[in-house]
Order: structure tokens, then C-alpha cells, then sequence
């Protein structure tokens, strides 16, 4: 195997353990360490594809990775204006609340 076929297999290990570990325990409860270990790398074949968890969490899902302090912001925006956004900014609550706990 090459070198290049070694280091995709590295990569797609890496996501495969992530989009499961994101799933049952969410983002913030995972650590890059324990992915690293569960994909059976080093930390530093870890920060050798990505350069951090959120990295690893938006190629694993296809979603930006979770950002309390903006979604805070944008409830803020939106409750100020007390409109019919209140509908979608609870189906956001709900998804946010999914992606940070795994459930």
C-alpha cells in the first residue's frame, strides 16, 4: 500500500470513528485523544488531517461545527424581535441541542 493509500485510510478511519462517536455522545464529550485512540493514531496523525475537532466534526457530518456562542447571539437577535422566526429558532434549539449531547 502506498503512502497516499495509507494516509486516505488514516483520514476515512478517522471520520468513521468520529460520526459514530458524535452520534452517542455528542460534540462537546468527545475529545480528540479518545478519537485519535479509538481510530488507532497518534495525536499527531490526528492534527496531521485535521486541525482540530471541529474540523474532524464538519468532514464527519457535513454540518458546521456546533458554535454556542453565535447560536446565544442569534437568539438574542431574533427574541428581541419576538416574530414569526420564534417557530424556526426552536427546530434550531432542538438541532443544536441534538448535535452538542448526541441524542
Amino acid at each position: 500500500m502506498s503512502r497516499a493509500e495509507r494516509k486516505a485510510e488514516t483520514r476515512a478511519r478517522l471520520i468513521a470513528v468520529a460520526r459514530e462517536a458524535f452520534q452517542h455522545q455528542g460534540f462537546e464529550e468527545v475529545t480528540f485523544r479518545e478519537l485519535a485512540r479509538a481510530a488507532k493514531v497518534s495525536t499527531g496523525a490526528f492534527f496531521g488531517h485535521f486541525v482540530d475537532k471541529s474540523a474532524l466534526f464538519e468532514a464527519a457530518t457535513g454540518l458546521p461545527a456546533p458554535d454556542p456562542v453565535a447560536f446565544l447571539e442569534r437568539v438574542a437577535v431574533v427574541c428581541a424581535g419576538r416574530g414569526p422566526e420564534l417557530q424556526n429558532l426552536a427546530e434550531d434549539a432542538v438541532h443544536l441541542r441534538r448535535q452538542l449531547i448526541g441524542r
